[in-house]
């Protein structure tokens, strides 16, 4: 009898803090669950941001090719018989 008090006052207060620290480790690993979460749509977020940044430099870039070529074109039909045509459809939104 005496065996058995030794070995249920030594489980049953092991038993129940171990059961306290799986409680509320688990709700701290699901906090810190969360918060790398964030941390990671924030990254993603950041990345995603600079990419449309480096896509706008681009694209302002390629309308600058993209007009200095027009005028270019201009310049050089500016004898051209088809000068007139080339103008017409643009306007038409055809070019």
């Amino acid at each position: 009898m005496e065996i058995l008090t030794i070995i249920l006052t030594s489980l049953i207060p092991t038993a129940l803090s171990s059961f306290g620290v799986y409680f509320f480790m688990r709700r701290k690993n699901r906090a810190d669950a969360q918060g790398s979460e964030l941390d990671n749509v924030d990254k993603a977020v950041s990345i995603w941001r600079n990419l449309a940044q480096d896509l706008e430099k681009k694209i302002e870039e390629l309308e600058g090719k993209i007009k200095a070529l027009e005028d270019f074109q201009v310049k050089k039909c500016e004898g051209c018989k088809y000068r007139k045509s080339y103008h017409e459809s643009k306007e038409k939104g055809n070019g």
